[in-house]
């Protein structure tokens, strides 16, 4: 079967970057898409993607099984290391297992999403999750906390310097919020922050990518990000060269 669409938007965002085509649908506000599987569903118009030629060709191998993948099945993380749809699922079926345990026996959550080795990258232990998530969908503190820890990763690989472990890429973000604290007050960032999660809670009532109103969003959250990580006590050319990396080339607060 040729491939001509992938799925993007999906309220079940297990479906996103599936592959497919068009098919025939008696519901007029909605159009038929049959995945590869061959399993046949109904979605919005917004939630279709024309594929190109780039799209379809081969963008790299999974770091897990090592499988060819095509660009529009690439799970790329924010340290850009990819995953196959495979691969991926697992992560986020291990992930939840985890968190579900840890639910029922009263831990305290947010640690759990730090230290969950589930939640990171196979390979240099950035963290991603939640797996199946968009990041929009995710509270702001979470989602500070992926990429300060996905900069902090960057900033030591462009200095050569040590793969910083859990506990050091804990002090580096802890570190971030407290110079960010003293450059606005501790009650200005909290202000700043509770600002950019009622933006992200008033996109999820309408949550289009692309649109005006994502491209705002995501820089909105880009002048929180460097509001935390650019100061003189780090290297700056290695931090601008961190959020380039993060931000420019594509590897950014998406998933």
């Amino acid at each position: 079967m040729k491939v001509t669409h992938a799925l993007i938007n999906m309220k079940d965002t297990s479906y996103n970057s599936l592959g497919g085509t068009i098919i025939p649908c008696n519901n007029k506000q909605r159009i038929g898409f049959k995945l590869e599987s061959g399993k046949k569903i109904s979605v919005r118009p917004e939630c279709l993607l024309m594929l190109d030629e780039k799209d379809l060709c081969i963008c790299g191998s999974c770091c897990v099984c090592f499988e060819e993948i095509r660009g529009y099945q690439c799970k790329a993380m924010p340290c850009k290391h990819i995953l196959c749809g495979t691969c991926w699922k697992k992560m986020d079926h291990d992930y939840k297992a985890t968190l579900e345990a840890r639910l029922a026996s009263n831990t305290f959550v947010t640690d759990d999403m730090f230290n969950n080795l589930s939640a990171r990258c196979p390979v240099c232990q950035v963290l991603v999750t939640p797996l199946t998530s968009m990041w929009y969908e995710q509270p702001v503190a979470l989602i500070m906390l992926q990429n300060i820890g996905c900069i902090c990763q960057l900033y030591h690989r462009i200095k050569r310097l040590p793969e910083p472990s859990l506990a050091e890429e804990a002090i580096w973000i802890d570190r971030c919020e407290k110079l960010a604290e003293e450059q606005l007050t501790k009650s200005g960032l909290e202000r700043l922050i509770n600002s950019f999660e009622c933006r992200r809670r008033l996109f999820m009532r309408n949550p289009v990518v692309p649109s005006q109103q994502y491209t705002t969003l995501q820089d909105h959250f880009v002048q929180l990000l460097v509001l935390h990580v650019v100061h003189s006590c780090f290297d700056e050319d290695a931090i601008n060269k961190a959020v380039r990396i993060l931000f420019v080339e594509g590897s950014g607060v998406r998933i």
